[in-house]
């Protein structure tokens, strides 16, 4: 099930609803970047949320838990360091997250820390 598309990505649900594809579109890369066009990133949901967590916090802090989830390792530092690439995952993890809720995969709850 698609669950966003961007300029340069693409999240997909898997069939079992266990884990959130993320693929680089041939088409969204330019030509330094083609070497990447294979790039396929896959996360489980129950690491989604360490996910969005980084997205916006910390790039590599983020690459280190794509690199568990990468098929071809030795790109995910060129993915995540192109910002163009970057910010696009950025824009892609939060639409993705918003679909995952409305589908019911996903719950929105408040963390052990906040105060109600």
């Amino acid at each position: 099930m698609l669950l966003a598309r961007g300029k340069a990505w693409m999240a997909s649900l898997s069939k079992g609803a266990d884990s959130i594809l993320l693929t680089l579109q041939k088409d969204g890369l330019s030509g330094e970047l083609q070497d990447l066009r294979d790039l396929k990133l896959e996360v489980p949901v129950g690491r989604w949320n360490s996910v969005v967590k980084q997205i916006v916090k910390d790039r590599k802090l983020l690459g280190g838990i794509l690199l568990a989830c990468a098929n071809q390792t030795e790109h995910v530092a060129a993915a995540v360091g192109s910002d163009r690439l970057y910010f696009d995952l950025q824009r892609l993890v939060l639409e993705a997250t918003a679909a995952l809720v409305a589908e019911e995969v996903l719950s929105l709850a408040p963390s052990d820390g906040d105060a109600a």
